[in-house]
């Protein structure tokens, strides 16, 4: 919760990127809830019946943690939650609880489709029902490492496993070797001639170019607009703030945006006669 209360102390100082500008009590809880720049990617689900999804995400889930955790780190889970069921009946109770409700119970009001693209949506929310599973695996680990027989083999081959573990994760988790978005950003701005107003839609393309803009100084003469958040007073406010070149504030998202947008950004010369002289 200390992060959504660091929110409006934040957004007070105007910083360049000021999402949802939750200044105030109400603009808060809109950012909070969503409100305030949802409509894109929350109507996914909606193409699918309820539930249609669920197993392919569970699915999903369970790989990640054989994945992740490694197969022995889901029967320590396992051995761990018989354990917390015999001695720590209350933490049993909530851990599971929560396991249940931020795993199986989100992934069922998502009912996001099994996509490269949408995988990668729900993998993110993944952290808060990981955290129960390490409760878990953590009863577990007290089973095996209480036997005073077994203590130096189960910490041995423990180690080995976590190094072998880690090994792993770090391969796949790496982006050293990753310039998709820093060569997409520079073809882009190759490819963009001055002064020019691009309008994009998907997030990664979008912030990675504000990035390269706002923080390192590339190309200032462009508008990058965002097509998704147009019809947000708050973003063309942040906007204003940036010191690139101010586009009329329409949105894109309504009936006339697009032609309203085209409009604003032709500029005609004082002695135009027709349409054909306009530049």
């Amino acid at each position: 919760l200390t992060v959504f209360l660091m929110m409006p102390i934040r957004s007070l100082q105007n910083p360049i990127l000021d999402w949802g500008n939750p200044e105030t009590l109400g603009a808060l809880l809109k950012s909070v809830t969503r409100a305030s720049y949802s409509g894109t990617l929350d109507l996914l689900s909606l193409n699918y019946a309820v539930g249609q999804n669920f197993l392919d995400n569970i699915g999903i889930y369970l790989a990640h943690i054989g994945r992740d955790f490694g197969v022995w780190g889901g029967v320590l889970a396992v051995v761990g939650g018989v354990m917390m069921f015999q001695s720590h009946r209350a933490l049993f109770w909530f851990a599971g609880g929560m396991l249940a409700v931020s795993g199986p119970l989100f992934l069922f009001m998502a009912n996001m489709p099994p996509n490269p693209h949408a995988v990668a949506i729900v993998e993110a929310a993944f952290v808060a029902p990981d955290m129960m599973m390490a409760v878990f695996i953590g009863f577990g680990l007290t089973v095996f490492s209480a036997r005073t027989g077994w203590r130096k083999i189960f910490l041995s081959i423990f180690s080995v496993l976590l190094v072998v573990q880690m090994a792993g994760g770090h391969l796949r988790a790496s982006r050293r070797g990753n310039f998709y978005t820093r060569d997409y950003c520079e073809n882009m701005f190759r490819s963009a001639p001055k002064s020019a107003v691009m309008v994009f839609h998907e997030d990664v393309q979008l912030f990675s170019l504000w990035h390269r803009q706002l923080m390192e100084g590339k190309r200032r003469d462009i508008s990058l607009v965002s097509l998704g958040l147009s019809s947000a007073p708050w973003y063309w406010d942040m906007m204003a703030r940036w010191g690139t070149p101010r586009v009329t504030p329409v949105s894109l998202k309504e009936s006339g945006g697009w032609t309203a947008m085209k409009q604003a950004c032709l500029l005609y010369t004082s002695d135009a006669a027709d349409e054909e002289d306009s530049v």
